[in-house]
């Protein structure tokens, strides 16, 4: 089994598009280990013209041979709307 965090940046007034993620990645037989908001932050620089973002983490765990990051960019390129950035990373064990 691979392990991977994700953390995804949405607009703070998109609230379905978390929910829309999780169901996905179900679809995807994808294991959601934890899912923890963690609120409104300001951003460095403005993204999208927006100042401030809804940051969420992941902990997802998949099989060996899926390959969860086309599965990931392929999701926010047809649901972009809300969504401003994310970061996926590989868990060692």
């Amino acid at each position: 089994m691979k392990k991977y965090e994700l953390v995804v940046l949405t607009t703070v007034n998109s609230k379905g598009l978390i929910e829309q993620l999780k169901t996905e990645l179900a679809k995807e037989k994808v294991e959601i280990k934890e899912t923890r908001s963690l609120g409104v932050k300001s951003l460095a620089y403005p993204i999208k013209k927006q100042l401030k973002a809804n940051y969420s983490f992941f902990s997802l765990q998949t099989k060996k041979d899926m390959d969860l990051a086309a599965k990931i960019n392929r999701f926010f390129y047809l649901n972009n709307k809300g969504y401003l950035r994310h970061l996926l990373v590989t868990k060692e064990d």
